[in-house]
């Protein structure tokens, strides 16, 4: 039984389609290429199948449907979809938007290309007031059926049709080219597949790399570890991390250079880099001495980033001197990093500061080994690089490079 009420929604809708005022009802529909594509460009409102089924009749070689729309009615779209999947169109694009119940039209093709500026967007559709709930919910299920039947992952159809239609789901390239909801991003006129699409968002973030001299010089000095920074990075845009994650992924790679080219630093790259330190391990110990013990000594399978924490002007004292160390490669040649001499001084300062934040001498070597030492480890090494700094120049330097390369 329709109520009253339903009936006086009906009746206004029926009218707002027999006077033209349907709020869906303003659409485009050209054919461009010399009769081989066609164009529809803003909503699916009533009556687009119809025009779209008139263009193909007197255009009988479109092969290419090119779908810029904010959304509109579904049963519309769903007309359309049945449309351009019976008609065999290959390819779909979209070159601005296509969001709503546009995604639904979209699926047609087998081919389906997103410009590189275009986005996409979901969520669930909106029916009237006088539509039954179940007639709603079983027409969602059958949509989500034919998404599922176009082989797209169901965890990302369950997220699109779980979106409430008053917000709207962009996922990003990635997550369509995974879910293969798109099978290609177009780019200056080329088409990339989803390895290609990676291997150009690498290209892009090595570009922005290379402008830090550090990954300038390592690219030139170790072609082995670039190739692991490379890796990392594909990983990591793959997996869509985010600046702070992919920063804290960055780290080991500048760790293992300070150990391999520490010993062939200058004095004064030397001296830079452990006044950096020193001013990190400070403004972190303050904040938490964990944190602090996290960034000396990250755990295997862990990442911190600590960027945030630093000032400005530090993070490009870091920067450069990093850089240096690179730089220095092959300048400078120091021998005998673990000498007697060196041990002799070097020895009374790990008990001096292990003394003085009353930590275990073993402390330094095995940091972890109990609460304690977790907390007082960063002071203590903060103590030392500023005691063995303090070392006559002859040992400082000598002694620096034996605990940095260790």
């Amino acid at each position: 039984v329709v109520s009253y009420g339903d009936q006086r929604e009906i009746f206004k809708d029926f009218a707002n389609f027999a006077f033209g005022n349907d709020k869906y009802g303003k659409y485009q529909v050209k054919v461009i290429d010399q009769g081989q594509t066609l164009v529809i460009e803003g909503h699916i409102g009533f009556g687009l199948r119809d025009e779209v089924r008139r263009k193909f009749e007197t255009h009988p070689n479109i092969s290419t449907v090119i779908l810029n729309s904010l959304g509109g009615r579904t049963a519309e779209a769903r007309n359309l979809r049945n449309l351009l999947f019976a008609h065999g169109i290959k390819k779909i694009k979209s070159e601005k938007y296509c969001a709503s119940a546009c995604t639904i039209a979209f699926m047609a093709g087998h081919t389906r290309i997103l410009s590189n500026q275009a986005w996409m967007g979901f969520h669930q559709s909106i029916f009237p007031k006088y539509v039954e709930n179940s007639v709603a919910t079983s027409q969602m299920e059958i949509d989500k059926k034919f998404l599922i039947g176009r082989n797209i992952a169901k965890k990302f159809v369950d997220r699109a049709y779980s979106t409430p239609n008053k917000d709207m789901w962009r996922p990003t390239k990635i997550q369509l080219l995974k879910a293969r909801v798109i099978t290609n991003v177009e780019i200056n006129g080329s088409r990339l597949n989803g390895k290609e699409y990676v291997n150009f968002r690498w290209k892009k973030s090595e570009e922005i790399l290379l402008r830090q001299r550090f990954y300038k010089y390592l690219k030139q000095l170790d072609k082995k570890e670039y190739a692991r920074l490379r890796a990392v990075t594909i990983k990591a845009i793959v997996a869509e991390a985010k600046t702070s994650e992919y920063s804290a992924l960055l780290k080991p790679f500048i760790t293992r250079a300070v150990k391999k080219y520490v010993s062939g630093a200058s004095d004064k790259t030397l001296s830079n880099f452990t006044k950096v330190l020193i001013d990190q391990l400070n403004i972190l110990n303050k904040l938490d001495p964990k944190l602090c013990l996290a960034y000396l000594l990250p755990i295997k399978g862990t990442n911190v980033s600590v960027a945030k924490y630093f000032p400005k002007k530090l993070q490009e004292k870091e920067r450069n001197v990093y850089a240096e160390l690179l730089l220095d490669h092959g300048k400078y040649r120091y021998l005998n990093l673990n000498d007697r001499q060196v041990s002799k001084y070097l020895f009374p300062i790990l008990i001096k500061s292990a003394m003085k934040n009353k930590m275990k001498l073993s402390g330094f070597e095995n940091p972890r080994s109990d609460r304690t030492t977790e907390k007082k480890f960063c002071s203590a090494t903060i103590d030392l690089y500023q005691n063995i700094y303090a070392l006559p120049p002859n040992i400082r330097y000598r002694a620096l490079r034996s605990v940095l390369s260790n």
